[in-house]
């Protein structure tokens, strides 16, 4: 069976330089991914989305109280592309075991 979870992406929009505050700013996004929990390497408290999100909030309509998990996804022989992705790890673990 197709055993792919649903899992929401912190998207990290380019640098763009916004001339009121002369300085250049970045901006984030959500987006849904899937992912194949068997590539799953690792998942861990996502600090500086939790630290950032602390001062003022990664993408306005969330909570205030929202977390974040840096998520590893094996890719290639030896590689892994990291996510930035809403919620807890245990949050996201729960999510994987469920499915």
């Amino acid at each position: 069976g197709n055993n792919m979870i649903k899992l929401t992406e912190v998207v990290t929009d380019p640098m763009r330089y916004d001339p009121a505050a002369k300085q250049r700013t970045t901006s984030y996004s959500l987006r849904t991914f899937y992912v194949n929990p068997k590539f799953i390497i690792s998942m861990m408290d996502n600090e500086k989305f939790n630290s950032l999100h602390k001062s003022e909030p990664v993408v306005a309509k969330l909570m205030p109280e929202t977390k974040f998990t840096r998520l590893a996804v094996a890719s290639g022989a030896h590689g892994a592309s990291y996510y930035d992705v809403l919620g807890t790890p245990e949050q996201n673990l729960t999510k994987i075991a469920g499915e």
